[in-house]
């Protein structure tokens, strides 16, 4: 590699840090760089906003190409983002949440077949059984469940919120049954997730 080569690239790995550093303060203290230090990428980001708007307005533009452009713009204007979704309740936020909570769920429920080929397996099923304090492979099972939500802080945060008094049971019955209720669709949309849309007292674990 040449002297020139390797400066390039040097300069490419500081852009890059210096581009996560910026990004993490903005993230969580809001902090922005003085307009007079990031002229250079505001000039960017204004080509490239001004680029995607050319579709987003065009009233020929197909549908999907004006989301497309949107996206771009949103990308590049966060405070826009914020103020939109403020102003519909929060709605696209609690929607990605439910959508990655949705999918932590279904991955706990896809390795059941994994816990039931290990119960076959009489070390490991002892070893299950001692862990739990149970030789009932029901409550091994449900034990095994309940730590994999604890486990999960972000699963187990947003189902202590969706029904705050619910027991670990209840919340891993819930996991375990996603037909008996829509449990992590949201209906109310606000700065906080919902709460319960099913009384978790009602509801028979033995099911």
């Amino acid at each position: 590699m040449s002297q020139n080569e390797s400066s390039s690239f040097g300069r490419f790995l500081f852009g890059l840090f210096a581009g996560v550093v910026l990004t993490v303060l903005y993230v969580r203290f809001g902090f922005v760089l003085p307009g007079a230090l990031g002229w250079e990428q505001k000039v960017i980001s204004k080509a490239i906003v001004t680029a995607a708007e050319m579709d987003l307005y065009n009233p020929n533009s197909h549908p999907m190409v004006q989301r497309r452009a949107l996206a771009i713009v949103l990308a590049n204007k966060p405070e826009t983002f914020l103020e939109i979704d403020a102003a519909i309740g929060n709605r696209f936020f609690n929607e990605f949440m439910r959508r990655k909570a949705d999918r932590k769920s279904q991955l706990i429920r896809s390795q059941s077949t994994g816990i039931d080929l290990a119960l076959k397996q009489p070390n490991l099923a002892k070893y299950l059984s001692n862990k739990s304090g149970s030789t009932d492979e029901k409550t091994i099972k449900n034990s095994l469940l309940i730590g994999q939500i604890r486990d999960d802080k972000f699963l187990h945060n947003f189902l202590r919120l969706r029904y705050p008094d619910a027991s670990d049971e209840v919340l891993s019955f819930l996991v375990k049954h996603p037909e008996i209720t829509d449990h992590l669709r949201l209906t109310e949309r606000t700065t906080k997730l919902p709460g319960v849309l099913i009384d978790p007292k009602k509801i028979s674990i033995s099911k």
